[in-house]
């Protein structure tokens, strides 16, 4: 039994991964496309209304899609009586706000946001539909059919935009992409799953998953403000346009951290649930997603940090110029926060979920108030909130983890080291290149941007060529051992000779 869900915890974080990776590639070029095409306004626009949106996202949860992936035993009952709830939940959010839009557009001092905030909430129901079979999928680690669902939805979601915003339909093309990319996803979410709903309400059954499922749901309302109120304070005090500028810089920092976090979290969700009284099997299992997270989430924290200037005038243009420093800051958060997150499936896996809870909500007061002083400084005074706010949210976590697991602080700083090397020796290369290049090459230009990404892949092949750490070298043979599997069912290349290397 712990053989096959070891084994299939390596086919899920490939597979993910490799789903996620193909998502970021998408994403990343529809943004460039979506950035020549609309204005600063329209995303700004849609970041209010977005802010709701998540919000309608936390509510449909209610926090049962953790239980049932998290609980032991689980029957159809459970399932009915959550879909059931969700969706007499999520029916009166759409029909509420609908109904509130107008005020909501009057508080946010921005009268465009009530039509787009009544033709998005339809997605409320949406996402209550997909709720249970998106949880079954990864109860039953399900991750390669989970993501296929899940990149046909963000392919639909990234691309659909670009072609309603050359038709000339503005901010309604992020709108109309996102409601047809969810309509897509509840469909094949429910496909993959095999689940059959009976629209049965069992009270019993739903009570069995009340106690833990409110803690979860309390954490998610506590993540949804926590991941909003920079949102909310720039486009309340500052202006829509600035608030597109944030936005662009937070979700370029999001994208590394954020979708593969996510994606990676899915996995030891699950895995950990099935593990959850094993304190052993944890620790070494946490120690491993530690060091294979940061070889990575250091690396690409560097390279955005340098690369910031050029990247976002050659890619975006150069009316996003004011969104460079505001990325470059966050950087910082972003990579804060990929370990922060790496903490959540532990201690959700083991029922810790009123404490994690309280320990969010001294968070939200503390990131609340250091958003609120930063933002006199505008938008750079908001990144600079949010990287303070994430060192002491990280701190809480890891209080947390040390309380009820027995594991060292040092075992966590050690599970880092090989990639603190690498890091070290590609900012020494980076540095290096912008001293020698200062006077030569504009860092703003295409020069910059290709000579910071190709000195980056450069710092970690070359580290590792040199160092060749075990840790680092095992995570390099699961992963390629998985993708070249994946390669050699591929009719005509079966007989591929490659193999992985072994570590020293």
């Amino acid at each position: 039994m712990s053989k096959s869900i070891g084994t299939k915890a390596k086919r899920g974080v490939f597979w993910t991964t490799f789903f996620t990776m193909l998502q970021n590639v998408i994403r990343f070029g529809s943004s460039i496309a979506l950035a020549r095409v609309l204005f600063p306004e329209d995303f700004g626009l849609m970041g209010i209304a977005t802010i709701f949106i998540n919000l309608g996202e936390r509510l449909s949860h209610f926090g049962f899609g953790t239980v049932i992936i998290q609980r032991k035993e689980i029957k159809q009952e459970h399932l009915d009586s959550i879909l059931m709830f969700n969706l007499v939940v999520m029916g009166s959010l759409t029909l509420a706000m609908v109904t509130l839009a107008p005020a909501i557009a009057r508080f946010m001092n921005n009268p465009h946001v009530t039509p787009v905030l009544r033709a998005v909430s339809v997605i409320f129901l949406l996402k209550a539909l997909a709720s249970v079979s998106n949880a079954i999928l990864r109860r039953k680690m399900k991750f390669k059919e989970l993501g296929i669902a899940r990149t046909v939805d963000k392919t639909v979601k990234l691309l659909s935009p670009v072609a309603f915003a050359l038709a000339g339909f503005g901010v309604w093309s992020l709108v109309f992409g996102t409601i047809l990319g969810n309509l897509i996803g509840v469909i094949l979410t429910f496909f993959y799953s095999g689940w059959v709903p009976r629209f049965r309400f069992h009270r019993q059954a739903f009570q069995q998953m009340f106690s833990f499922g409110m803690w979860v749901y309390v954490g998610n309302l506590l993540t949804y403000a926590i991941n909003n109120i920079d949102y909310l304070v720039i486009g309340r005090f500052l202006n829509a346009t600035q608030l597109g500028y944030y936005e662009r810089a937070f979700n370029l920092m999001s994208l590394p951290e954020k979708r593969t976090s996510k994606a990676v979290n899915d996995v030891l969700l699950s895995s950990f649930s099935r593990l959850q009284d094993q304190n052993e099997r944890l620790i070494r299992a946490l120690q491993k997603v530690i060091t294979s997270v940061s070889v990575i989430a250091y690396s690409v924290s560097i390279w955005f940090y340098f690369v910031a200037p050029a990247l976002i005038t050659v890619l975006y243009g150069p009316k996003w110029v004011p969104s460079i420093r505001p990325l470059q800051i966050m950087c910082i958060s972003g990579f804060i926060y990929t370990f922060t997150r790496l903490l959540n499936p532990l201690i959700y896996a083991r029922g810790l979920v009123s404490q994690n809870a309280a320990r969010q909500f001294i968070y939200f007061v503390f990131l609340s108030g250091a958003v609120t002083v930063g933002v006199r400084d505008g938008i750079v005074g908001v990144a600079w909130a949010i990287v303070v706010s994430s060192l002491f949210y990280l701190a809480l976590n890891v209080s947390l983890i040390l309380r009820y697991i027995p594991i060292r602080l040092r075992d966590l700083f050690l599970a880092q080291k090989s990639a603190m090397i690498y890091g070290l020796l590609q900012i020494g290369m980076l540095e290096l290149y912008l001293y020698l290049t200062r006077d030569l090459v504009a860092p703003d230009g295409p020069i910059a941007l290709l000579a910071i990404s190709a000195l980056s892949a450069l710092a970690f092949v070359g580290g590792h060529l040199v160092f060749r750490f075990k840790d680092v070298q095992g995570i390099f043979n699961e992963l390629f051992g998985e993708l070249l599997a994946m390669i050699r069912k591929v009719p005509g290349l079966g007989w591929l000779p490659f193999t992985v290397q072994q570590p020293r």
